[in-house]
Parts: structure tokens; sequence; C-alpha cells
């Protein structure tokens, strides 16, 4: 009777210990409401034009700025600066575009208006940092719904934003929409002079294609363009320009990793028809 007593002593110990550490394991507590939106903003979402031409400083002008030819032809005159001088107000595709990493833009015509952080504080409600704040949202299938207060204008203007649908899901769109920085690799220095430090490159599944370069740690300038697989196995993309129909092109890509992308782009350097490849190595910024 005795060894039969311990024997239960035993079992019960086990299964209490058992049941101890699967309480452990649980430990992860839900999304808050707050965490929820976070998640769900995940994404681009169109915008009004005349919305956002209203929300615009109205003395923001894009000068000339010299660089040479860079990958995918984003280096164009669109640094961005404030100075007395008016620039017309757009008509085309506006957006804003939440990143999972808490990033968002604003851009228009393929100008970025804005760039920040965002931050939800409650399940209706976050914090746009260089902007202000959105409040009461509500989000029914893919259409998004709020009333902006911008900070700098001290105004409240209701808000409307419709989802745009992922270009793809597989695998590899994931591994290519990605936050890249270009490397000092292959042919790096055919396209970056000393006036240029650094240059990434933001990629999403919804096709934008927002490209940054530095000058001694300050921004220089910043290009919102759009991407596109072109034919079926994902291994060569366009991309295009919405303030500048002639800047489009092809980019093959050689290799895509979990750490890196090479790709490979024909350009006519010169102006005479002659074509080169041009290869770039990006790797991803973590």
């Amino acid at each position: 009777m005795k060894k039969i007593h311990v024997l239960l002593l035993a079992s019960c110990a086990f299964i209490f210990s058992c049941s101890k550490d699967d309480n452990n394991h649980n430990t992860t507590p839900p999304p808050t409401e707050a965490e929820k939106l976070q998640a769900n903003l995940a994404a681009k979402w169109e915008l009004d034009p005349e919305l956002v031409n209203s929300l615009r400083p109205r003395n923001v002008v894009t000068p000339p700025v010299t660089v040479n030819k860079a990958f995918a032809g984003i280096v164009k005159t669109n640094g961005i600066i404030k100075t007395n001088d008016i620039r017309p107000l757009a008509s085309g595709e506006a957006f804003v575009e939440f990143y999972s990493d808490s990033i968002y833009i604003v851009s228009i015509d393929g100008y970025l208006l804005v760039e920040g952080k965002y931050k939800a504080v409650a399940a209706d409600s976050i914090l746009l940092s260089s902007l202000g704040s959105l409040g009461g949202i509500k989000i029914t299938d893919n259409k998004l719904e709020g009333r902006l207060h911008y900070t700098e204008l001290d105004i409240s203007v209701p808000i409307t934003g419709l989802r745009t649908a992922a270009i793809s899901t597989s695998e590899k769109t994931k591994l290519f929409s990605r936050h890249w920085y270009i490397a000092r690799e292959e042919d790096y220095s055919k396209n970056f002079g000393e006036e240029v430090d650094s240059m990434t490159v933001r990629i999403s599944s919804s096709g934008t294609y927002y490209a940054r370069i530095f000058f001694q740690k300050q921004l220089l300038e910043s290009k919102v363009m759009k991407w596109n697989w072109i034919g079926t196995g994902e291994s060569k993309f366009g991309y295009s320009d919405p303030s500048d129909q002639d800047n489009t092109g092809e980019v093959t890509i050689r290799e895509l990793t979990a750490d890196l992308m090479r790709t490979s782009e024909w350009l006519d350097r010169n102006g005479d028809d002659v074509t080169e490849e041009n290869r770039i190595t990006l790797r991803v910024i973590k």
C-alpha cells in the first residue's frame, strides 16, 4: 500500500508540474485594441488629391540637384526644400502608406509630402509625427474613415482612404518588399559621386518604390515611384515615375535572398543609344 501511495503522490506532483509549465508558456498577453489598429493600418490607402492639396504648404518647390545616374532612374531634380516660390498643386494619385515598422508617408504625384512615425494610442486613434493625429478611425472591408487634425494649420478635416491591393502575396514578393540600402559594391561608383553618401529604397507589396538619397547625413532628395512585376517569373520588375512619364525602366533581379538583392539594368548613360549593364547590390536595413 505504501508503494501505491507513493506512486500516486509522484503522479500528482508530475501533473501539477506539467500544468504549471503549461501556464508559463501562455504568458503572452493578447494584443490590445490599439495594437490591433496599428496592425490593421499597415497598408497603402488612396486619398482624395483635393484633400491632400488642402494640407500642403504652398511654399514647397523642387530645386535642381546635380547627381549621377542612380539605380532605377530615381535621381531627378526632386529634392524638397522650402522657399518663397510656389509649386503648382497636383491632381494625380495621392495616398498615405503605413509600414509595419511604424513609418508612414504621404505622397502625391510622386512627390513625398510627409514622412514620420505613427502610433496607435486607442482603438480608433493614432498619433502622426510631423502631421498631427487621426481619430474616430473606422476600417470596414477596404475602406478607412477618420478625422485628421493637422497641427501646423490647426485644422480638422474628414478623411477617407481606399486600401490598395497587394501586387502579390508570394514569398518572392515578401523578400523583395523590404527596406534596402545600396551597398558600395559592383557598379556603385559609376552611379554615385562624392556628393552622395548613401541611398535607401523602401519597397512595399502595394507597389510603392520610395527612394532617398543622403549627403552628410542629411536628406538630399527623395522620390516616390511605382513598381510592378513583369512576366510571370517574378524575376524582373518595371518602375514608373508619376511626375515624369519618360522616367520608366525594367530591372532584372539576379539574386534575391533574406539578406541581399543583386540587380541589373541596361542604361544609356551618354545619350548615344549605346547601353551598358548597370549592376547594383542592395542589402537589407536591419
